[in-house]
């Protein structure tokens, strides 16, 4: 029996999916790890494509925020943000993280 394999990639990488799995999978696998069972911290997802719209959707229901990168919104309820550096800056002033703190 052969698995179908899709792949979301990027200039110079690629990350191979099994049938099935997509973005919101690996957020919930992720955050299942991450948080477990104590109490959790807001969770934050930031994507730049239509393949990034289930995480994102899925994060918001969670009580999230999701951030779009690059010129129009991925999912109306997604804060859009210019660039990676903006995403960084809207991070920064969200969770009040100055910006030496980032650096060590």
């Amino acid at each position: 029996m052969r698995m179908k394999m899709a792949a979301v990639s990027a200039p110079g990488f690629a990350i191979p999916f099994l049938a099935g799995m997509n973005k919101a999978v690996g957020a919930k696998m992720f955050a299942g790890r991450l948080c477990g069972a104590r109490s959790a911290a807001p969770m934050v997802y930031a994507g730049d494509g239509a393949n990034d719209a289930m995480a994102m959707n899925w994060v918001l229901r969670k009580g999230g925020m999701a951030f779009a990168v690059g010129k129009q919104a991925i999912i109306p309820a997604a804060k859009l943000v210019s660039s990676p550096a903006s995403l960084a800056a809207e991070i920064r002033r969200l969770f009040g993280i100055g910006r030496n703190r980032l650096a060590g």
